[in-house]
């Protein structure tokens, strides 16, 4: 799917009710005017200033009283409600769209400013912005789509489709440019693109365009994570899939059966998608090379 970088993105569906009212509080449509602005081309603001926009928000949120303990679940409210408003705003944003990279330059400008450490949802103390306190469970919740089976038309017709390769675009742009380090999404993503069966032509399109995201915006860490033979923290999670026999986690045995199914399912997608499939394994050999 080709994307003019000039197109402007309607995001009324992150905003309207099926009545075309608004369903966002006053504080949230603030945000999601900053958000609005900065994934469209254009000048209307930039990464940084639409960054130093959202912390202000939170500084100065009406319902802040200096105390610790009582702010702990305004700005617990506030995230929640903000990464929920962001990862709207993505699933809006196509995967080959500027506004994600921009995006990006926003969440790297806020990570830089603080406003305190806080124990949200009774964990361990996390700094606001550095630590990005409850993104991690906001973009899961958006992780559970599936794809309908057996679905006989283009994958962009199936719903919930594109928001879903969006999210995962974004996603691997996150990791990435290392401002998280979520190492269990990129094998749970890559594990269901090649490690299973091949599907309809749709899944399949689907699950090209996903490891692509994650080849192309994150493939340098994932490879080097391989290289190290990096096991994440509960391994049982990252076991293999039905077609792969090998340790679980990041290793290069891994790595080179992820880019032979790449090469393999390139074959079994349609026109629309096979230029991006095959890229695939053009990237990760680019990869192994530097």
């Amino acid at each position: 799917m080709n994307i003019n970088a000039d197109e402007r993105l309607d995001l009324t569906s992150v905003t309207n009710h099926g009545d075309n009212t608004s369903n966002l509080s006053s504080q949230e449509e603030k945000l999601f005017k900053v958000l609005h602005d900065v994934v469209q081309p254009g000048d209307a603001i930039t990464p940084d200033a639409a960054a130093e926009q959202i912390n202000e928000y939170l500084r100065s949120h009406p319902n802040r009283s200096g105390e610790r303990e009582e702010d702990t679940e305004v700005v617990g409210d506030f995230l929640g409600s903000f990464w929920s408003l962001l990862t709207s705003v993505v699933e809006y944003t196509p995967y080959n769209h500027p506004g994600q990279d921009r995006l990006i330059i926003t969440m790297q400008s806020l990570t830089k400013r603080t406003q305190g450490s806080y124990a949200i949802w009774g964990q361990s103390a996390l700094q606001v912005w550095s630590d990005l306190p409850l993104l991690g469970p906001c973009v899961r919740e958006k992780w559970n789509w599936a794809a309908t089976p057996s679905f006989n038309n283009p994958y962009h017709e199936m719903p919930g489709a594109k928001e879903w390769i969006n999210i995962i675009a974004f996603t691997a742009r996150l990791i990435g440019a290392k401002i998280v380090n979520w190492e269990t999404f990129p094998i749970w993503a890559l594990r269901e693109a090649l490690e299973e069966p091949f599907r309809s032509v749709a899944e399949n399109d689907i699950h090209a365009l996903v490891a692509a995201q994650w080849i192309f915006h994150a493939g340098e860490v994932i490879y080097g994570l391989s290289v190290e033979e990096s096991l994440v923290e509960n391994p049982r999670i990252t076991k293999g899939g039905s077609l792969f026999d090998g340790e679980s986690g990041f290793n290069m045995k891994r790595w080179a059966f992820w880019k032979k199914r790449a090469g393999a399912l390139s074959n079994e997608v349609s026109a629309d998608v096979r230029e991006i499939a095959s890229a695939v394994v053009e990237k990760m050999s680019e990869i192994e090379g530097n």
